[in-house]
């Protein structure tokens, strides 16, 4: 860089730019366990992804993530003063059984008006989110049909996310007319 002053004189500097960069992070599975595929990054943060937000998950700052719900996964990973997120990874279709979601869900008319009924053959925890995560209903409800009245929401996207006693979740895309 070259600069000249009201008096003519003239300074110049030369500077160099080291830019630090990070690999592509990409994650591996392998069977129940996921890795994040830079190695020797200063730190590793996993989180859960749920189609609208990424939520860490306490403690899990390893190279490694054992998976005990099906779900979606991403990794941040810190190197050379960066830091990046991997694409989501779903571990939503696992080749372990005890991942799958084993009770028969049925949520109808979809799209609806204003009440959405649901079946499940087991005791569940149902949770309508907006697309911006809010959670705009939480219970526990009882093997069976349910509905629901969602009358005094707006017209939109919602997602119905269903936990059945095992721990094991489905989520469901509705939409409100």
């Amino acid at each position: 860089m070259t600069v000249t002053d009201v008096h003519g004189n003239v300074s110049t500097a030369t500077a160099i730019v080291a830019v630090n960069s990070l690999s592509i992070n990409t994650i591996s599975r392998n069977l129940d366990t996921l890795t994040a595929d830079e190695v020797g990054a200063t730190t590793y943060q996993w989180m859960t992804y749920n189609g609208v937000i990424y939520a860490n998950i306490p403690n899990e700052t390893n190279r490694t993530l054992s998976v005990k719900t099906a779900g979606s996964y991403a990794v941040d990973i810190a190197k050379n003063g960066c830091t990046q997120r991997s694409a989501v990874f779903d571990m939503t279709t696992l080749g372990n059984s005890a991942f799958e979601f084993k009770s028969n869900l049925s949520v109808y008319p979809n799209p609806f008006n204003d009440v959405i009924s649901i079946t499940i053959d087991s005791n569940a925890k149902v949770e309508i989110y907006t697309l911006l995560g809010e959670t705009i209903y939480s219970k526990e409800i009882n093997s069976g049909t349910t509905q629901l009245d969602l009358g005094n929401h707006a017209s939109s996207m919602y997602l119905i996310k269903a936990t059945n006693e095992n721990n094991q979740s489905k989520t469901v895309k509705i939409v409100k007319q």
